[in-house]
């Protein structure tokens, strides 16, 4: 879409909201809406004169001295793909009303992020599993759950205390962010959540957070207002339902170690074929300068043995 189209779209949508979430209303946000050329501001009470010069992606950042949902118009090719994610954005900023300053080394927990470790891959698989298994009633779910985040906090807290901090702020900022989008989306277009997909990855707490959200729904449980007091979602969980024994996850764990080692072998393939490139200078005539046979001795350069 072009930013004056979605801007179009977002007025339309704040004409008649939906309720996703206690207290939050889309109607209440200052939005940012942009594109490669131009920018549209919507409910914003000081807009600049000048484009900002951080509108980078779909957020909430400060504009003109007010936080502000800024939406890429790119991102969406029509109103169904565009409100939710609106919704969602706008909720961001609804969230600065009861979130928590960033206590931890957030970069030190990407680094440290155990992607490529088979216990975690394990936990996150049977997490996903659980999620997406509507069969069990929902309180041997949140059981289930429980379990899970209490050995993944475990494995973590092993690790880095900024992992399990890092968790903890990915499930409250984007998991019940998305959550809010999924509401919008079926209360508006009468889509339904997709099922969650198996991820390892940052991300991984967008889907899997919104779908703890929806099971505590199921639950009757007051759990907004324990997120907006400070708990993650895998909080609310452990406090509020005892764990079950999990089953053996040894099969899982050798299966998810045999997919690592595929995995790394395409990251070293993929490096030795970037690092060759990068050590090879193509000129005209099939001529080939590699750097690897380049030496610089007392201010020469020496080409070969």
């Amino acid at each position: 879409m072009k930013a004056s189209e979605a801007t179009e779209a977002i007025h339309e949508m704040l004409q008649s909201t939906v309720s996703t979430w206690p207290g939050y209303d889309p109607a209440q946000v200052p939005f940012v809406i942009y594109d490669e050329n131009d920018v549209f501001y919507v409910n914003h009470p000081s807009p600049p004169p000048a484009r900002p010069a951080n509108l980078m992606a779909a957020t909430a950042v400060e504009i003109g001295g007010v936080l502000s949902a800024t939406v890429p118009a790119v991102l969406a090719e029509d109103a169904p793909q565009l409100v939710p994610l609106a919704y969602h954005e706008g909720f961001h900023v609804h969230q600065a009303e009861f979130a928590e300053g960033q206590a931890f080394d957030f970069f030190n927990a990407l680094a440290h992020y155990p992607e490529l470790d088979a216990d975690y891959r394990a936990l996150c698989g049977l997490e996903t599993a659980i999620l997406n298994n509507v069969e069990i009633e929902p309180i041997k779910r949140a059981s289930q759950l429980s379990a899970v985040a209490r050995r993944r906090g475990r494995l973590l807290g092993a690790r880095s205390d900024d992992l399990v901090h890092y968790e903890h702020m990915m499930e409250r900022n984007e998991g019940t962010a998305s959550y809010v989008e999924q509401q919008a989306r079926r209360a508006i277009y009468g889509v339904e959540p997709s099922p969650v997909a198996f991820n390892t990855g940052w991300s991984r707490f967008y889907s899997t957070g919104a779908a703890i959200c929806w099971l505590l729904d199921a639950l009757a449980v007051a759990w907004h207002e324990a997120v907006e007091a400070g708990q993650s979602l895998s909080q609310v969980l452990t406090a509020t339902y005892a764990p079950v024994e999990l089953p053996d996850l040894r099969p899982i764990v050798d299966a998810q170690q045999h997919e690592i080692e595929q995995i790394q072998t395409e990251i070293d393939a993929k490096i030795a074929t970037d690092l060759n490139d990068t050590l090879t200078i193509h000129y005209a005539a099939g001529i080939q300068l590699d750097l690897r046979n380049v030496r610089v001795e007392d201010d020469n350069i020496y080409v070969g043995e």
